[in-house]
């Protein structure tokens, strides 16, 4: 009853509220379903508009001015000068080349292991619920402790990736996250494990809206598994993958906590990504305006990025219809 009471009590003053703005902008008429929508939709796009576009304005505008991280005036105005200079800075290359490998690779693999393990629990097989459970596993478990986990198994003294080589015979311990040949290649391999869960959930999602009678017909018809997977399964899932690819690369791409708990960017540069850089920027060097044009480079990259995507999903879904 009491809770009755208070949702009550706040649906009346909700409703007060939009009555005194239907007073103040629409005094004398009657108000439409379109302006009663614009209305009710106002207050989230004005909080919207407050968290997402305010910081890409703020960040822009401080990219084109000195600004230090501890200093609280904004220095002169220096136009593009920041950028220029982070454009000319040998570790933004470094980081940029190492954010395009970590990006891709993981994306790359994420999407093939998911692709695989969801065309695999489609189907129907005794225990396919617990697979499903058992495979979302590590989307689920926190950042922190999948870290923790990777570095005990890629520990060159103690780590079962160690000791599966050497009962393969390989007798020479390899430290994979401190030896620069295989750093990039062991974090991608761990980054790949956190994260593709959410592409083959994504992908058993659309998989369930596709209809059996077209195997069926395929089947009839003669087809054999890779003409049915290439004819009916990816051009029904194929806008699904665009979406989801966008998604992946634009989190992947901007992944910052995975790699600072795992390497820190190390050994040297070889997995310090543009985001690791960026905090290095802003919290080591304290310069936030290097540390905003750095972030609006970031920002025109994914946006180039997801222009490209989105124009691919346009065409997914024109082909599929």
């Amino acid at each position: 009853m009491r809770r009755n009471a208070i949702n009550k009590k706040y649906n009346s003053l909700f409703l007060r509220i939009i009555i005194l703005f239907r007073k103040i902008f629409m005094p004398g008429g009657a108000m439409s379903d379109r302006q009663m929508a614009i209305l009710f939709l106002a207050p989230c796009a004005l909080i919207v508009g407050f968290l997402g576009v305010y910081p890409v304005i703020r960040t822009i505008l401080l990219s084109l001015f000195i600004k230090g991280t501890l200093s609280p005036k904004i220095g002169p105005f220096v136009g593009l000068s920041n950028l220029v200079n982070i454009l000319k800075s040998h570790q933004f290359r470094i980081a940029l080349l190492n954010s395009i490998i970590w990006t891709g690779g993981t994306v790359a693999l994420q999407f093939v292991v998911g692709l695989i393990l969801s065309l695999m629990l489609y189907k129907e097989f005794r225990g396919r619920n617990i697979m499903r459970s058992i495979i979302i596993f590590p989307y689920l478990i926190p950042v922190v402790v999948g870290v923790l986990v990777w570095k005990y198994m890629f520990n060159d003294l103690i780590g079962v990736v160690n000791y599966i080589f050497y009962l393969l015979g390989y007798r020479k311990s390899i430290g994979w996250l401190s030896n620069p040949n295989t750093a990039m290649f062991s974090v991608i391999i761990a980054g790949t494990w956190k994260y593709f869960p959410f592409m083959v959930i994504c992908f058993l999602a659309r998989l369930q809206t596709v209809s059996l009678e077209l195997y069926d017909a395929a089947r009839v018809d003669g087809a054999n598994w890779w003409q049915e997977f290439v004819h009916i399964t990816f051009p029904i899932i194929k806008p699904v993958v665009m979406i989801v690819l966008l998604l992946r690369t634009i989190w992947m791409f901007n992944n910052y906590d995975f790699l600072a708990l795992l390497t820190g960017g190390g050994p040297g540069f070889i997995t310090t990504t543009l985001p690791i850089l960026v905090y290095r920027k802003v919290f080591a060097e304290f310069s936030m305006s290097g540390g905003a044009a750095m972030g609006v480079f970031m920002f025109l990259i994914l946006y180039a990025t997801a222009s490209l995507y989105l124009f691919l999903y346009e065409r997914a879904e024109q082909e599929l219809g």
